[in-house]
């Protein structure tokens, strides 16, 4: 078996998915409010968890829904930090681009145990952590990553859910 690194919170907190910045104007904008983390090497799990699903394929943004299960426009500004096309990389690496192939983020992220939430932490070209974000894990299979983004973290009747399927588009300068 291939391992694949995880990395868990010190409480196994909420650890979540975070949509792609495509018209945000910075990284740390899109990932506010910044939360400076330490983070400890991962530990590695087998290649069949949860985390083998995200890292199997590149993830496009193909649609997403308000609260009441309502299609919002992939056009919409408040749901437009969140698209675009993300790969995870079995080191635990992210690298992410908006719909119209501009960089948007990289760093490294993680999932809890159970794959119920996930982690996405930027760094800067130094490899400094720039920020975070967490958000939960809706659905995650072969065919589907859904991730709920909660625009204040304070709000938890305000989300949005970022539905991403696989898709076979590579990496801009790949």
């Amino acid at each position: 078996m291939t391992p694949i690194a995880i990395r868990t919170t010190g409480a196994l907190a909420a650890v979540a998915v975070c949509g792609l910045v495509t018209a945000c104007g910075s990284i740390q904008a899109f990932f506010s409010p910044t939360t400076p983390v330490s983070s400890p090497p991962p530990p590695t799990v087998a290649a069949d968890s949860l985390g083998t699903l995200l890292t199997a394929t590149p993830w496009q943004t193909t649609a997403v829904q308000d609260p009441h299960g309502d299609p919002v426009p992939l056009t919409d500004d408040r749901v437009r930090p969140y698209l675009g096309f993300v790969y995870f990389a079995r080191n635990g690496t992210f690298t992410a681009f908006g719909l119209d192939d501009a960089p948007a983020a990289h760093g490294d992220w993680w999932l809890t145990p159970d794959g119920k939430t996930r982690t996405m932490i930027t760094k800067n070209p130094a490899g400094q952590e720039v920020s975070r974000r967490d958000v939960d894990v809706v659905i995650l299979t072969d065919k589907e990553f859904v991730d709920r983004v909660r625009p204040d973290p304070t709000r938890n009747n305000d989300w949005f859910d970022i539905v991403h399927t696989p898709t076979d588009h590579r990496a801009p300068g790949t």
